[in-house]
């Protein structure tokens, strides 16, 4: 049997250093097939979102934000639906830069997409996944 592959499988090296090995493995056993990982670790108390925020600031290099509240203007330049799409959080923006709120700081699709609908420079921060989708 093939092994099970998380939607946020992006999500493993940061989760391996926290937990062990076989924890990954009884969390990959136990999923579901829409399951992700980051949904997994925090509902078994492996561990909570903000450590994951923290340990993945830490591994990417990437702030965590620290409002995810955006500016009234952004969402003149990225509606709605082009948030949901890329699941991102539209912070702020200037003439030039466009500064977003992700849980997938790997996205490169969603960097290139957001850089060209917007003309600007996109800067990542991170954010946990919103609990609806969890």
């Amino acid at each position: 049997m093939a092994e099970r592959v998380f939607p946020d499988e992006w999500l493993v090296p940061t989760v391996s250093a926290m937990i062990t090995p076989e924890a990954v493995e009884g969390l990959r056993a136990a999923a579901e097939p829409t399951s992700t990982l980051w949904e997994m670790t925090t509902a078994k108390g492996y561990a909570s979102d903000d450590e994951i925020l923290a340990a993945m600031s830490k591994r990417c290099r990437v702030a965590v934000a620290e409002s995810p509240k955006p500016e009234p203007n952004v969402k003149e330049i990225i509606p709605e639906a082009v948030a949901r799409r890329y699941r991102i959080v539209p912070l702020r923006a200037t003439d030039s830069m466009l500064e977003i709120a992700t849980a997938n700081p790997f996205d490169i699709d969603a960097e290139k997409g957001l850089a060209f609908a917007s003309g600007r420079e996109v800067r990542m921060q991170l954010l946990s996944p919103p609990r609806s989708r969890r």
